[in-house]
């Protein structure tokens, strides 16, 4: 591309498009970390693109597909609200609620304990950090010196009895979007 290279595009358009799922077609593997870092979907060697693009776009649409069905609802007295799994960071214990914290950074509350809402989820992809966090598998960079860091740059202090719980279920996720 004469004017911007790949991983400058990818930035700018999850900048509008946080949700998009970009497939890289490339020769130069020495960029696939960085990609995962921008969270693209797949990296596809040009070398092997006729054996694994079908089965990259296969997966897209699947994951397109379970995106959309995947939510968390509340309903109360005087609300009902659907939140796509997909678009939850974390949510955290305050008093007797949950707070959930959304990619947009937009907070909804719901008056159930954190355990509740565990339990209601339909997901594998949520983890506890420690008792009072669940923070979502799809939104971790990595964990460093017991900080859970998030792909917004938020950080939250993971206990030391749940470390490895996180780390086995980040890297059975991380091995399952590859």
């Amino acid at each position: 591309m004469p004017n911007i290279d790949g991983m400058n595009l990818a930035a700018y358009v999850k900048r509008y498009l946080p949700e998009v799922l970009i497939i890289f077609i490339t020769s130069h593997l020495k960029y696939a970390v960085d990609a995962f870092e921008l969270s693209i979907f797949r990296y596809i060697p040009k070398n092997s693109i006729g054996s694994r693009l079908p089965q990259a776009l296969k997966d897209a649409i699947n994951m397109i597909k379970m995106q959309a069905d995947e939510f968390f609802a509340i309903e109360t007295p005087t609300r009902v609200k659907k939140i796509p799994y997909h678009k939850i960071l974390y949510i955290q214990r305050e008093g007797k609620n949950s707070v959930i914290t959304l990619l947009d950074n937009s907070v909804t509350k719901v008056r159930k304990s954190l355990t509740q809402v565990f339990k209601e989820f339909r997901s594998d992809d949520f983890v506890y950090v420690d008792r009072g966090d669940i923070v979502n598998l799809a939104h971790i960079m990595g964990i460093k010196d017991g900080i859970v860091e998030l792909k917004n740059g938020i950080r939250l202090p993971a206990s030391q009895a749940k470390l490895e719980q996180i780390k086995t279920k980040l890297s059975d996720f991380w091995s399952e979007q590859i």
